[in-house]
């Protein structure tokens, strides 16, 4: 009988610890994040001027760890939304907007072509889109007038009132 290798004791001991063998770690990054905080957005609605919202701005990095590219899939918009509601405090009528959303790193190298396709889908649906912190990231249609028609959405998109 042949003596194991290292290797596979090293895999067995991480198996019998409950470890994962193959979880890979993502590293999603944006060029920045703007928001709008429900309170400032209905202040604004109310004087019916898009000028009086508070802007906040964010550079976030989001992190997480998947085992497969299905799980890759879910866990990064599961990442995303997460990210969003810790920054708008569970505020279900803030406006949140990503510009130059992408996949900066998996494992700590850079990411495949294969691994950027693999998310591209999810990562499109949440860059350079206003987005509400609720469930769908849909608002009520009348905020989401007030965004368009008050310009909005290019001061979320730009960063500047």
């Amino acid at each position: 009988m042949k003596t194991p290798s290292r290797n596979l004791i090293i895999e067995s001991a991480k198996i019998l610890k409950g470890e994962l063998i193959s979880e890979a770690k993502y590293v999603l990054s944006a060029d920045e994040a703007n928001w709008i905080s429900g309170r400032s957005m209905a202040g604004a609605m109310k004087s019916k001027d898009g000028a009086d919202v508070d802007l906040n701005a964010d550079e976030p990095d989001i992190t997480f760890t998947a085992t497969s590219p299905s799980d890759a899939q879910r866990k990064c918009e599961k990442a995303i939304k997460d990210h969003i509601n810790k920054e708008v405090k569970r505020d279900r009528n803030a406006v949140y907007q990503f510009n130059g959303l992408q996949l900066s790193l998996v494992d700590d190298k850079s990411p495949s072509s294969t691994q950027k396709n693999m998310l591209k889908r999810i990562i499109d649906k949440y860059d350079q889109e206003p987005i509400f912190n609720t469930s769908n990231g849909k608002g009520p249609s009348n905020v989401m007038k007030f965004i368009n028609d008050e310009g909005i959405d290019e001061y979320l998109l730009y960063g500047a009132m």
